[in-house]
C-alpha cells in the first residue's frame, strides 16, 4: 500500500494501493489478556490512548482487578480483550496495524483457523457465561445478550473534540443477518451530552454508520451491506484464501468523533455481547493510539466503493479533507509531507508536487479537498 503522512502535531494516514502482482503471507496476531501482567490503566494508556487525552478510573467488565488476575476463573473474561497487530495481507484487509480487541467471545479467536480453547465460539459449556446484563448493550441488541466485554474509564480531553478509528467485525455476518443482532457500542457521557435514548448517564452512542445517523449493529450493517458479495458500502465479505480473520464480514476502517469541553471530565465506555446465544464471536478492533483529542480530523473519500479504502492504479480517486469543529478568526495551516517510513513516495502519487500544506479558511470548517490518484504507470509493482 502506499502510505503516506501529514501532520499538525500528529500523523494521519492516507492508503494507496498499486496494482497487486502477487500475494503477500498474511499475518494476524492477537495477545489475550491474561498473557500479559498489564493493570487495565497501563493497557489503555499504552494500547488506546494517543495524544491530548488523560485517562484515569479504567475498569474491565466492572471490576479493578488486573487483566492477568485469576480471581474469573473458570470462564476468564480478561481474555475477551487482547491488543493484536496485523502485517502482511492482515494489514491490506484491516487497514489497522495494531491496537486493542474487544470481543465477545476469546480475542485470541479473531485469527482464522484459532481452534483454542476448545468450545469453539462458546464460553463454558451449556450456561450463559458471566457478566451477560448491560442496559446500554441490551438496547442495542434489543434482545437478551451473552458473553459481554466492556472496557471503560474517565478521561479528560485537552481540545475541543474526541476521534478514534476503529473496525467491526462478526462470524454472524451473512447468515444470520437480521436474526442475531451482536451489540456493540461506544458511550460517550459527560458535561453538556445529553444522548436521549436511555443510555447510562444520558450517555450517547458514538457507533454510527458514516453518514447515516444509525448504529453500527449487526443489523444495520446487513440493512446496506448484507449479502453482497465482496465490499459493500460500509463494509466487505472475507472470501480471501487463506483467510487472515475469522469475522465472516468486516467494516472498512470507522472513525467516532464528538464535540467536547476542553479540561472536562468525561467517561468513555467500550461495550460488545452476544444477542440472544453464546455462539459466533464478534469483536471490534480499536486502532492504536487513535484515542485523541486534536483540533484537526481527517476525512477520506473513496470514488469507487468497489475497491474499499484502496487506491488502485486507473480505478479511482481519494479525496482528503480536513476539518475542525468550531470556526478560527484566522486561517489555519496545516502542514503536509509524505513520511519516510512508507514504501511510496511522491513519483508514486499525484498531485506531483503534493501540497505542502492544507489550509482551513477564516470563519470555515473544513479544507478545500486535496484529490489522490495512483500514478497509472501500467507495470505490476506490487503492493505498496
Amino acid at each position: 500500500m502506499k502510505k503516506m503522512f501529514n501532520t499538525c502535531r500528529f500523523y494521519i494516514l492516507v492508503m494507496v494501493l498499486g496494482l497487486i502482482s502477487r500475494p503477500v503471507a498474511g499475518q494476524l496476531v492477537v495477545i489475550p489478556g491474561s498473557a500479559t501482567a498489564m493493570t487495565p490503566q497501563q493497557f489503555v494508556e499504552t494500547y488506546l490512548v494517543g495524544s491530548g487525552i488523560t485517562v484515569s478510573n479504567v475498569l474491565l467488565n466492572g471490576s479493578a482487578e488486573p487483566r492477568n488476575s485469576d480471581l474469573r476463573l473458570p470462564l476468564k473474561s480478561r481474555d475477551q480483550i487482547g491488543s493484536f497487530t496485523a502485517a502482511g495481507d492482515a494489514l491490506d484487509q484491516l487497514h489497522i496495524t495494531g491496537g486493542v480487541i474487544l470481543s465477545s467471545g476469546y480475542a485470541v479467536k479473531a485469527v482464522a483457523g484459532v481452534n483454542t480453547p476448545v468450545g469453539d465460539d462458546m464460553w463454558g459449556t451449556g450456561s450463559p457465561p458471566l457478566n451477560e446484563s448491560d442496559p446500554d448493550l441490551l438496547i442495542l441488541a434489543g434482545s437478551t445478550i451473552n458473553d459481554k466485554c466492556i472496557l471503560e474509564f474517565d478521561f479528560i480531553p485537552q481540545t475541543d473534540v474526541v476521534t478514534f478509528n476503529y473496525v467491526f467485525g462478526s462470524r454472524e455476518f451473512d447468515e444470520f443477518c437480521w436474526d442475531y443482532n451482536d451489540a456493540f457500542g461506544l458511550f460517550l457521557s459527560g458535561p453538556d451530552i445529553s444522548g436521549g435514548a436511555g443510555f447510562i448517564n444520558d450517555a450517547v452512542n458514538i457507533a454510527l454508520m458514516p453518514g447515516i445517523a444509525n448504529f453500527v449493529t449487526i443489523n444495520n450493517i446487513c440493512d446496506y451491506d448484507g449479502n453482497k458479495p465482496g465490499n459493500g458500502v460500509y463494509s466487505w465479505r472475507n472470501d480471501y484464501i487463506p483467510r487472515s480473520f475469522s469475522y465472516d464480514r468486516l467494516t472498512h476502517v470507522f472513525s467516532a468523533t464528538y464535540t467536547v469541553q476542553c479540561n472536562q471530565t468525561y467517561h468513555m465506555k467500550f461495550g460488545i455481547a452476544d444477542a440472544l446465544d453464546s455462539m459466533l464471536d464478534t469483536g471490534v478492533f480499536l486502532e492504536q493510539n487513535s484515542f485523541t483529542s486534536n483540533n484537526v480530523t481527517s476525512t477520506t473519500t473513496f470514488s469507487n466503493p468497489l475497491t474499499g479504502q484502496l487506491l488502485v492504479e486507473g480505478c479511482n480517486e481519494v479525496s482528503l479533507v480536513y476539518s475542525i469543529t468550531l470556526p478560527k478568526a484566522e486561517n489555519l495551516d496545516i502542514d503536509l509531507f509524505i513520511h519516510s517510513s512508507g514504501t511510496a513516495g511522491q513519483a508514486d502519487i499525484l498531485p506531483n508536487p503534493f501540497p505542502v500544506k492544507a489550509t482551513i479558511q477564516a470563519g470555515q470548517l473544513q479544507s478545500a479537498p486535496i484529490v489522490i490518484s495512483a500514478v497509472n504507470d501500467g507495470i505490476p509493482d506490487g503492493t505498496e
